[in-house]
């Protein structure tokens, strides 16, 4: 029997009304993704309208994560969640996520790309399965969305052109969802980062001492918002201070915990009176017994005795100080030992040496010599003992300045990589 025009356009005003009603839906559906930036509850709310829009019995969201070429979700089991992970080209999600194409199947079980192994661990039994990408707004596919079993009959096209159209959506605002925790967490970083930097602040010498007969400055600067270069002046007695100065491995938090184990002991162990060798000694069986494996730091531990001139030290790993007289070649204070934090046992060695008038000491850690310019090339040592012996003349301060500032000259505008301390200490002139 013909169709009437009558039933034409009956036919066609349903099929208009049913558009309409899922346009509705749909702009519904948005207003619901839109609704919260807390990335858990949205996929959680993507997957319950998926399930009820598609008159589905369950759906699964899959977010891509490109680096590692594995398609995550997570799903309730009772109290708790636990997360699947499937290879990209693996199953049905995973052919869906390499060939961003939609797969719409009316038998589960008769199609080769369908891995039944998780029905098998859970009892459940998918019949029709439809799965397709989502796509940013780059065209790139950041996930898959899946809805299993349809109350009634299979997957349609329409099915099939509406949930492509709220996967759009959905992806649009689980992009915004990762930007929003991703900012979250760098706020909670840099809150942390400003928090460990003001203790780490507190650590340092509020200002140089001020030794009968010697002159010092210091320079410190920190290329991150948490430095792992630390130094100390500790008063000892009427005639004597302690002079430390480290470099500890790693950058931020880590490193700012070690810079505070170093400090804290330090201040304890200069209680008594002891050799710099002892103190290193202790200070390294510390470390190493509070610290994670695999933390270090250079040492340097040295006595000033102001009535005597002599510097008595211990050097655990640290770049040599430097000691410049006029006419000679700079002696060099590497006698001690291995880096503290590694081995318990560690022994280590001290030495004494006697300052001289004019004697002009340099203390530094390896972001100073280790500053490159354009051309790759390192701030070599002799280049900052030829600054300071041309200054010879001038106070430490000056000296100081001076070798920062051709530090920086030399590294041609090029932003530091590495934290940088100086400690200059002249002897004053008979």
């Amino acid at each position: 029997m013909a169709t009437t025009p009558a039933q034409t356009l009956i036919e066609e005003l349903a099929s208009a009304k049913k558009k309409i009603e899922r346009l509705q839906s749909l702009v519904e559906a948005t207003k619901e993704l839109n609704s919260t930036l807390d990335l858990d509850q949205l996929l959680n709310n993507i997957m319950d309208l998926a399930t009820r829009e598609m008159q589905a019995d369950r759906s699964t969201l899959y977010l891509y994560d490109r680096q590692s070429g594995i398609l995550k979700s997570r799903i309730a089991q009772g109290l708790d969640s636990i997360e699947i992970r499937l290879p990209v080209g693996k199953g049905i999600a995973g052919t869906v996520a390499a060939t961003g194409e939609i797969i719409n199947i009316a038998d589960a079980y008769a199609d080769p790309r369908f891995n039944p192994d998780s029905d098998r661990r859970t009892g459940y039994l998918t019949k029709t399965v439809l799965c397709l990408p989502m796509r940013n707004r780059s065209e790139e596919i950041i996930g898959v969305l899946q809805v299993l079993n349809k109350n009634e009959g299979i997957f349609t096209r329409e099915d099939e052109e509406y949930l492509l159209a709220l996967a759009a959506q959905a992806a649009i605002a689980v992009e915004n969802a990762q930007l929003h925790k991703e900012l979250l967490e760098k706020q909670r970083i840099e809150e942390e980062l400003a928090v460990a930097r003001r203790i780490q602040q507190r650590l340092l010498p509020a200002e140089v001492p001020t030794l009968r007969g010697f002159d010092i400055a210091v320079s410190a600067d920190s290329c991150y918002a948490v430095g792992g270069d630390y130094y100390d002046f500790i008063a000892l007695g009427p005639s004597r201070y302690g002079l430390a100065i480290a470099d500890v491995a790693g950058k931020g938090i880590p490193a700012a915990l070690l810079v505070s184990t170093l400090h804290a002991s330090l201040h304890i162990l200069t209680r008594k009176e002891s050799d710099p060798s002892e103190i290193t000694a202790e200070l390294n069986r510390i470390v190493q017994k509070s610290t994670d494996i695999g933390s270090y730091a250079t040492f340097f531990w040295s006595v000033i005795d102001t009535e005597q001139n002599l510097l008595r030290y211990s050097n655990a790993g640290h770049l040599p100080p430097l000691i410049l007289r006029n006419g000679t070649t700079p002696v060099e204070l590497n006698t001690g030992g291995m880096v503290i934090g590694i081995f318990a046992g560690a022994r280590y060695e001290q030495a004494e040496i006697e300052l001289r008038p004019n004697d002009i000491v340099l203390f530094y850690t390896d972001g100073i010599t280790e500053t490159k310019n354009k051309k790759d090339e390192e701030y070599a040592p002799e280049r900052m003992v030829q600054v300071a012996l041309d200054n010879r003349n001038k106070s430490a301060e000056e000296i100081r300045r001076a070798i920062i500032d051709d530090v920086r000259s030399f590294a041609e505008d090029l932003p530091p990589h590495d934290d940088t301390t100086l400690i200059v200490l002249k002897v004053a002139d008979s």
